[in-house]
């Protein structure tokens, strides 16, 4: 789920908050601006500090969840470690309501309030991109990758919905989002023991064939999630769908990519080999960091 959205949108009637309610005594709802598989996402504002922040709500069988919770800690606890322009910023874990001792009646996330759209919401808008287009994107993209893995945070679940894309006027800017599933290398015992055997954590349709085998996320694992997303913004299509989620995630262990060139067959070819080196099923025959991919395109950054 995203942690903001363009405006109020579809739902909204049936959301669990109204403008005008306030939580924690301090966060004042504005609108409703999304639904996802972890709760509600709402613009805010901090009577505190005078700024629109955006405010995810647990569901409340989530928030419930001891590990969940620590799940989500651990969140804030990255993305504080990560401070980069294209990474959204989290601010905090509040908790609202419910007498001494008891559960809290919710939990919150308060983050960055972005505005615009997804990239996952601008492809199923205008279809694929072309390769001038998508480039300063990827670059934002991989400019917060490199950050995080930096600072010894992989990502884990890197998808076109997890990057937002906010206008201004020097250009858009490509904001990546969620780290709640980020995986920390310095704290991988302590996060392994949130994860349950067997669970498939990440999206299936950008999953890395490592995260279905149930093996540890490497910086390789967002390497492979940026090549899913590089083919999905020249074709506009995804690399591998099945006829489920499961049976989606089980397609790349069983079946090489396909090549980008059967939806596009224009595609430069620097693009095509690109695309199909993040997308190799071992990690270690996939570009060695981020910056790689960037330069196989004929782009590069300060490091």
């Amino acid at each position: 789920m995203t942690v903001a959205a363009s405006g109020p949108v579809d739902g909204a009637r049936n959301a669990s908050l109204a403008p005008g309610e306030v939580l924690a005594g301090r966060y004042r709802i504005a609108a409703f601006l999304g639904r996802g598989a972890v709760g509600e996402v709402y613009e805010a504002f901090d009577q505190e500090l005078g700024d629109a922040v955006a405010v995810k709500v647990l569901r409340p069988e989530i928030a419930r969840d001891e590990r969940v919770l620590q799940r989500f800690k651990r969140e804030i606890q990255l993305a504080r470690r990560v401070t980069h322009p294209n990474v959204c910023r989290v601010f905090d874990l509040v908790y609202h309501g419910g007498e001494a001792g008891a559960p809290p009646e919710k939990v919150l996330l308060t983050m960055e309030l972005l505005r615009g759209e997804t990239l996952e919401q601008l492809l199923a808008r205008q279809g694929r991109m072309t390769t001038s287009e998508a480039l300063p994107v990827i670059g934002h993209i991989v400019a917060a990758l490199a950050a995080a893995h930096a600072n010894g945070v992989v990502h884990r679940d890197l998808k076109s919905g997890n990057i937002f894309l906010v206008p201004s006027s020097s250009g858009t800017r490509a904001v990546v989002t969620d780290f709640g599933l980020a995986w920390s290398s310095i704290e991988a015992n302590d996060a392994a023991n949130l994860t349950a055997t067997g669970e498939l954590v990440g999206s299936p349709a950008y999953m890395a064939p490592e995260q279905v085998r149930g093996e540890e996320a490497t910086p390789a694992t967002d390497v492979y999630a940026l090549g899913v997303v590089l083919f999905e913004m020249v074709t506009g299509e995804l690399p591998f769908v099945g006829k489920s989620a499961f049976y989606t995630a089980l397609k790349r262990l069983q079946e090489p990519a396909p090549s980008p060139r059967l939806q596009l067959s224009d595609l430069d070819p620097a693009w095509e080999r690109t695309i199909l080196r993040c997308l190799e099923r071992e990690p270690e025959k996939r570009f060695p960091s981020v910056r790689h991919v960037l330069r196989a395109l004929g782009l590069t950054q300060a490091e």
